[in-house]
């Protein structure tokens, strides 16, 4: 039981599936795919087109909702 609450209540990510990792310092990283480790801003910024595939996906509406936010602070 003890391991599903700490599972279900790790604040070091930004979703239930995990696909978005908070780091240490705050910057959230994905934490799937070919930008592992990479920030999400960082790359939406260089790579537009990710954020549409990712929300045209299969994922989490909370992963799609943290990305429709960076891309509004970008300015798209």
């Amino acid at each position: 039981m003890q391991a599903l609450h700490e599972f279900t209540n790790d604040l070091h990510f930004v979703d239930a599936t995990q696909k978005l990792r908070v780091q240490p310092d705050g910057t959230v990283v994905f934490n799937f795919g070919k930008y592992v480790g990479e920030p999400v801003k960082t790359v939406l910024a260089r790579e537009r087109h990710y954020a549409g595939w990712i929300i045209e996906k299969e994922f989490s509406s909370q992963v799609k909702q943290y990305i429709k936010q960076v891309m509004k602070e970008l300015g798209s």
